[in-house]
Formats: C-alpha cells, sequence, structure tokens
C-alpha cells in the first residue's frame, strides 16, 4: 500500500488547457502577436511559466524587457482567468476524498507559479485535506529536478518508499524517478500512452479509480 500520494496539478488533477490558452492568446494580442491553437498550447504546457512563455514566443522579435512585460502581463490574466474554464477531471475529487479517508497523505507538486497553485487546489478542492501543496517558487529549479518535492516530502516526515508520484506528463515521471519515488501516468492529461510508456512510467491508467487500486494494492499492474 502506498501511503502518501503526490500529484501533479495541470493535466492530472485539473484541466486548465482552456484558461491557460485564454490567457497566453490575450497577452498575444495585446502585444500585437499571432496566437495559437490550444493543441499547441498544450504541448507548452508542462515545464513552468517560463518555458511556456518561451515556446509561446519562439521565432518572434521581443526583446528581453519586453518579455519580461508579457510574463508579468500573462501572469496577471492567469490569475484572473484561472477558475473561469478549468474543472477537475472526472473522479478526480472522489479519488482524494476516497483516498484520504483511508489514511493516505495527499500533495500537490507543480510547476505552476506557487501563488497560483496553492489558490487554484483550495478552489476546487475545498473539502480535501492535502498534506502539501507546493508550485514553483522564485528561484527554485522547476521539475524535474526533486529538490523542492524531497524537501517537501522530508519536512512531513514521508517514508519515500511509501510514496508515489502521479502526473500525465515525461517530465512528471522523470521527476519521480529523480526523487526515486514510484510513479503513476495518467493518460487522460496533456500527454499521450506512448509519451508515458516512453519516459518509463512505473504503471499508467486511464481511470482515477485505478489509482486508488494501485495505492491500496501494489500488486496490481496497469501496463
Amino acid at each position: 500500500m502506498f501511503h502518501a500520494i503526490v500529484f501533479d496539478l495541470d493535466g492530472t488533477l485539473l484541466n486548465t488547457l482552456d484558461d491557460i490558452t485564454d490567457a497566453v492568446n490575450d497577452t498575444m494580442i495585446l502585444f500585437h502577436l499571432p496566437v495559437h491553437p490550444i493543441e499547441k498550447v498544450k504541448y507548452m504546457v508542462g515545464d513552468g511559466t517560463d518555458k511556456l512563455l518561451e515556446r509561446a514566443l519562439s521565432g518572434l522579435p521581443l526583446t528581453q524587457d519586453q518579455k519580461v512585460h508579457f510574463k508579468k502581463i500573462y501572469l496577471e490574466k492567469y490569475k484572473l482567468y484561472q477558475t473561469r474554464k478549468t474543472r477537475p477531471y472526472p473522479e478526480v475529487e472522489d479519488l482524494l476524498l476516497r483516498a484520504q479517508r483511508r489514511g493516505i497523505r495527499l500533495f500537490v507538486f507543480s510547476n505552476k507559479p506557487d501563488f497560483l497553485a496553492q489558490e487554484v487546489v483550495r478552489h476546487y478542492f475545498k473539502d480535501v485535506t492535502f498534506a502539501g501543496i507546493l508550485g514553483q517558487k522564485p528561484g527554485a529549479l522547476p521539475k524535474p529536478d526533486p529538490t523542492a518535492l524531497l524537501t517537501m516530502l522530508q519536512e512531513k516526515n514521508v517514508d519515500l518508499s511509501t510514496a508515489v508520484f502521479v502526473g500525465d506528463s515525461d517530465v512528471d515521471i522523470l521527476t519521480a524517478r529523480n526523487a526515486k519515488l514510484k510513479s503513476i501516468g495518467v493518460t487522460w492529461g496533456f500527454r499521450d500512452r506512448e509519451v508515458l510508456k516512453k519516459a518509463q512510467a512505473d504503471y499508467i491508467v486511464s481511470e482515477p479509480e485505478e489509482i486508488y487500486d494501485l495505492c491500496i494494492d501494489q500488486r496490481k499492474t496497469c501496463l
């Protein structure tokens, strides 16, 4: 049995893609730049805000000062937008509540800026008590670097051998490996099964119920 589950946020617990796309594109419009289709934005997400915006602005003639201003405006817009269209994936909240009732400790570790991650998790999961929520803080390295994750788990006295990391991307699977945690890849997010298989996820699931089953009985296989 796993006694602690660490969840990625975007693409794992919450479908945030519409709000992220709106914030990116509305900022592009302000700067008189071409907008991106949502399917393209999906593959920009996962490595943190700096990488997202670097990809959105790739090949465009902005100065460094303009890029700094672009990021400021994007973050302001996304803070306003992030509860407009974002929704939990089906059955995710039920999974969290069932795991919580079973005594499994729940964590969130995200490349989303910490102040945004804290806000959106508490907005959508009011009935869930998380042992820790951590987004990317200034000066901290993003996933797949495991440093901030390991610090959070150590502060909560989590035995790493009884913890598992759940995410939708190869970045999440690599984060788990770097932290020496087992990994569960989910197929309902921003990357497909082949990406998760190539990243060598320990388990791959297509429904939240399968995560609960795995955490109660590690003998199960979901590849």
